[in-house]
This record gives structure tokens, sequence and C-alpha cells, in this order.
């Protein structure tokens, strides 16, 4: 969503709301798959006439809400996370604790209430990780790349990293999800359920946590702004979030009608 469908300012292009419009006036099937935690999306579409008629899949594929209702919750477990928790705090790493519906933070750092404000979430403050009272879809990591580079190499033996994924999602988050828990497990669940073959998704994505979706759909988009990783496995080269490249790519492959 942020670096693909919304421009380098976390704003909706017209061109891109225009696109949305029409590609659900045609009937089409229409996935925002994101990072984000579902109020986050909301803060962004909210507004839209047609938002309701979207689905969107949320925290890498976690969970997926139709019509403000979440689906396919797919829960971590906790075994393993707080010699995780210690040593985040040993390394000054950012972290919360994100359900379907709620975000939660045990240590508060100002450095990163930006994102908080970006997406306008609301965390809950707890004391302890035990006070997360819905099933846990994700861990946020927030920090500098160089810390997350520490963390992987002084702690090679994190049985939380063993036991669960971790995909980057832009240069300062890994976000950490269940295992086999992606974009392109839902969107797949989706696409199955709707009667589509992979041949005849198209996808379009900027980062790494988008690498597996690209590979996976038949037409797929990376775009110009993006990651290595999603450059490489997508099809196509989209221009920039800022260049609406999305609108750009739909138009010139004549998906639009």
């Amino acid at each position: 969503m942020d670096g693909t469908l919304l421009d380098s300012q976390h704003q909706l292009p017209l061109a891109h709301e225009q696109a949305l419009t029409q590609l659900l006036q045609q009937q089409q099937q229409v996935v925002i798959a994101t990072g984000r935690a579902y109020p986050g999306v909301k803060a962004v579409l909210a507004e839209k006439t047609w938002f309701e008629k979207m689905t969107c899949v949320i925290h890498n594929g976690a969970a997926t809400f139709q019509q403000g209702i979440a689906h396919n919750l797919c829960p971590m477990s906790w075994q393993g996370i707080e010699p995780l928790i210690t040593a985040c705090r040993q390394l000054n790493i950012h972290f919360h604790y994100q359900g379907a519906q709620q975000t939660y933070v045990s240590d508060p750092d100002g450095k990163w209430q930006w994102v908080y404000d970006l997406h306008q979430i609301h965390p809950i403050a707890i004391n302890h990780y035990q006070q997360v009272d819905e099933p846990l879809l994700k861990v946020c990591l927030m920090g500098e790349p160089e810390q997350f580079t520490q963390l992987i190499n002084q702690y090679p033996q994190l049985d939380f990293k063993k036991s669960n994924q971790w995909t980057a999602s832009g240069r300062y988050f890994v976000d950490i999800t269940a295992q086999g828990v992606t974009k392109q497990q839902a969107v797949a669940r989706l696409a199955k359920q709707w009667g589509y073959a992979p041949d005849q998704v198209v996808a379009f994505g900027d980062q790494d946590n988008d690498a597996a979706l690209l590979t996976w759909a038949g037409l797929s988009f990376a775009m110009a702004n993006g990651s290595a990783a999603a450059q490489q496995a997508a099809t196509h080269i989209a221009p920039s979030s800022d260049q609406a490249g999305v609108a750009h790519c739909l138009k010139q492959h004549q998906l639009l009608v």
C-alpha cells in the first residue's frame, strides 16, 4: 500500500483513486494487501465511497477484512517472546504487538510516534505482553538497519526467530508473523475462493514483503521506487508511486475499460 498505491507523502494520488473507482465499477475484485493494520488502511481510504467493496489483507497476510469483518486469522505463538523482548530492549529496538483490531505497546518511544500518527493508530499501553487480549497476529520491530543486523548477529539462537517468519517491510521495519503467512498466501486463498487462476491475477508491490506475491501473479509490477527483491520478482517495472505508476500500468495494459 505505502510506496505502491500511496505516494511518498502517504497520500492516495487522484489517478489511483480514479483507477480504483473504475475497477470496482467494472466489478473487478480489488484487494489491498498491506503490512498495515486495518485502522491504518481505514485512515487513508475509509472516506471513499467504494471502500467497503474492497477486500483488505492486513499484517502481510495474517488476516483478511471484508466489509469490516476479520476473516482467516493466522495467529502466532507467544513461545520464545521473552528473549526477543530482552534483546530488543538491549539494542534499543522499538516493538509493538498487533491483533486484528488493536495495537499494544509496553515500551513507548517518542522517536517512533510519527509511525502511529501517520497510520492514525492509538496503541493500548500495557505492562506485559500477557495483557494482549486477542490473538497475536504480528510483532513489529522498528529500528535502524544496523540495529536489525546486530539483533540477528548477536542473538542467532532466538527461538522466536526460528518459530516465526521475519520480513523486511521497508527500511526501518521488520514484521514478524506466523510461519507461512505472506501476502501471496492470503491473496491466493481469495483467488481460489473467487475462481481465479494465478495467471488471471495482476499484482503491484514495492517491498520485500511483496516479492512472493509478485512472483505468483500472472502479471506483476514492482514500483520504480521499490526494493531490489521486489523488482527481481516482478514481470514488469512500473513508474514510481509519486508518478501514479499503478494507474499508468493499468491503462498501458488496457485493464481499465
